[in-house]
């Protein structure tokens, strides 16, 4: 909180002349403020933001803009991809409302955002262009990479019907991530990605 009898220089006060987005401490507030220290004139920088810049807090305490650095969120400088990253890039809106922003997994973020551009988005290496090479330690183990015609299920986005194939016809992302994407069994497939059109998605 503020303190009487402590020098002002060493004080942390609204930068209202400023910038007018936080609180600064260079011994420059106006008299009044100073006169009336109990409202103005605080030892802590997290008093100071709260009282005064409670809608802008975490960059008035100097919060990073990494905080939410691992989530995910929607790329929209990107005019040509169409994905979400968790490379930290996030511009400070998305941060500072960060519930309606940020997401823990790329398929929530590709849902809430992309959903017309599904495929792409969920198939996207974060902080890459879709079709990009893995990522170091992003490639599959030896033998969990399906070839085509190997029989395992995929679900097929392209098509119109909302069903698993196994013809070996999966993009390459579906190929590169086969942990995530291939099936051994046509149930197991439907059950992960056609719930809603599950009795269509058996019979395919």
């Amino acid at each position: 909180g503020s303190l009487l009898g402590t020098c002002s220089r060493a004080l942390f006060y609204p930068d209202w002349a400023g910038a007018d987005v936080g609180c600064i401490d260079d011994g420059n507030e106006p008299a009044y403020m100073t006169d009336n220290s109990m409202y103005y004139m605080f030892s802590q920088l997290a008093d100071c933001c709260q009282e005064h810049y409670s809608w802008n807090y975490d960059s008035c305490v100097g919060v990073s803009k990494n905080a939410n650095n691992g989530l995910y969120y929607p790329d929209f400088r990107s005019n040509t991809d169409h994905v979400c990253r968790n490379d930290g890039g996030q511009p400070p809106y998305m941060n500072d409302s960060a519930s309606h922003w940020m997401h823990d997994t790329l398929k929530e973020c590709c849902n809430t955002n992309y959903l017309w551009n599904y495929a792409n988005c969920i198939g996207s290496t974060p902080g890459s262009t879709p079709g990009s090479s893995p990522t170091p330690g992003s490639t599959p183990t030896p033998g969990s990479t399906p070839t085509p015609g190997s029989g395992l299920y995929y679900p097929d986005w392209l098509g119109n019907d909302h069903v698993c194939r196994n013809d070996g016809g999966q993009p390459p992302y579906m190929t590169q991530n086969a942990p995530a994407w291939m099936h051994a069994t046509l149930k197991s497939c439907c059950d992960t990605h056609y719930t809603w059109n599950y009795k269509k998605c058996m019979a395919a």
